[in-house]
């Protein structure tokens, strides 16, 4: 029997996780009632906010370890004491933040669910580090693991939880329990690869320096997707309480069918853009055209069965108008334009433009949610959608600027492509 290749392993993993990462929200949401689920919610935003931008380590220990085995250049960093230097190092970080907004968004007293916070996204350092390394060596099925484990063991955690407990505090614990379960595994498992790939080629301080720059373009995404819950319950009054749950749960099962697949391919598309530089409007084209006929017709659908299906799965109390459930699929069909504009903009190699589209949406957004007056549901659709069209000019801009100057012979090389399984 052949095996999967690297690119169906990892898009399998991924959707296994989303999928896992869904039921989690559904369990919770219909089990716990609105404002345990709204608590809870809040938590899961805010790690996954600073998880997001972790993403950064684990791309540059890749990049790194990639290197490495392909020059065997001769200085050699632990990728363990790296790791535990940067987990130390974000800890401290969020922990002396965590008096600025942890009252407003998990409440009084905020210990219970700031400390498995501290430590989930602590653990999670070691994680990215160590699939950063099985993917420099090439090694996707280790990486798939890590990937799918989480997720499942995260949906059995939580769903046994709530077999005796709806308490947010308690059910946080639950959603972190997977981390060091499922490092400990990969450790185990994957071994042989890792006693190589732990070893990185740049010093301490030139890994530093790449980190900050790879993880301010992962907190963009980060802050938009993620995070944006959190940033609900930052602008929010105690007025607009009863709206944030279902507004929460409207937003997350309205990105998933575009945003799932979507972040699962985001490689892929980077390579396919690669491939043909020349083709590159073309299929830009295609794909945004796909996306917009794909999002009107899901937004159609959520306009005349959102309604009845939220009440049915998740009860009458998160019930929200179609009207603004179609919003909300438009806005995540704006931000799913990120997600193809993004990779076109990597692969000509502006990875500088490919962060300040993100970063001027996330901006946008901000700007948006800051204004004061006017309803929660409206400010946030008008953030998801607004942020992200600011962030497809950038990419486009960007994109032309290097049109132009492929044109007049001046300008970088396009990103060289490894090939795929």
């Amino acid at each position: 029997m052949k095996r999967p290749s690297s690119a169906a392993q990892l898009a399998g993993a991924s959707v296994i996780a989303g999928l896992s990462g869904l039921v989690v929200t559904w369990a919770v949401a219909r089990v716990s009632g609105p404002e345990a689920y709204a608590v809870f919610a809040v938590f899961w935003s805010a790690m996954y906010l600073v998880i997001g931008c972790l993403a950064g380590v684990q791309q540059e220990v890749t990049r790194s370890v990639a290197v490495s085995v392909r020059t065997d250049r001769s200085l050699h960093t632990s990728g363990w004491r790296f790791a535990t230097g940067v987990s130390l190092g974000i800890v401290v970080l969020v922990a002396a933040s965590l008096p600025l907004w942890a009252p407003s968004s998990f409440g009084n007293p905020y210990l219970a669910l700031a400390l498995p916070l501290l430590l989930g996204i602590g653990i999670f350092v070691f994680m990215a580090t160590v699939s950063g390394s099985l993917a420099g060596t090439g090694s996707w099925a280790g990486v798939s693991f890590i990937i799918g484990m989480d997720g499942v063991l995260r949906l059995v955690t939580v769903a046994v939880s709530l077999l005796f407990t709806d308490d947010p505090a308690l059910l946080a614990w639950m959603v972190v329990a997977p981390l060091p379960i499922t490092l400990g595994t990969a450790i185990v498992l994957f071994r042989r690869p890792l006693g190589q790939a732990m070893v990185l080629t740049d010093g301490y301080r030139t890994l530093l320096w790449n980190i900050v720059r790879t993880m301010t373009a992962a907190a963009g995404s980060a802050i938009l997707i993620t995070g944006f819950p959190l940033l609900l319950a930052l602008v929010s009054d105690r007025s607009q309480q009863n709206e944030l749950a279902p507004l929460i749960l409207a937003i997350t099962l309205t990105r998933a069918p575009l945003l799932m697949p979507l972040s699962a391919f985001q490689g892929f598309l980077v390579v396919q853009f690669a491939k043909k530089p020349d083709g590159q409007w073309r299929l830009l084209l295609r794909l945004t055209a796909g996306l917009a006929v794909f999002g009107a017709l899901a937004a159609v659908l959520a306009r005349l069965t959102g309604p009845a299906i939220l009440e049915l799965f998740f009860g009458s109390e998160y019930v929200l108008g179609g009207e603004l459930l179609a919003l909300l699929v438009a806005a995540a069909a704006a931000i799913a334009c990120l997600y193809i504009t993004g990779p076109a903009v990597l692969a000509s190699g502006a990875h500088a433009g490919y962060a300040l589209g993100w970063l001027g949406a996330v901006f946008c957004a901000l700007l948006v949610m800051s204004v004061p007056g006017g309803g929660l549901s409206e400010r946030a659709v008008l953030a998801l959608t607004l942020g992200p069209m600011v962030g497809v000019v950038l990419h486009i801009g960007f994109l032309l600027a290097r049109r132009r100057s492929a044109k007049s012979g001046v300008g970088t090389l396009p990103v060289p492509v490894a090939g795929v399984e």
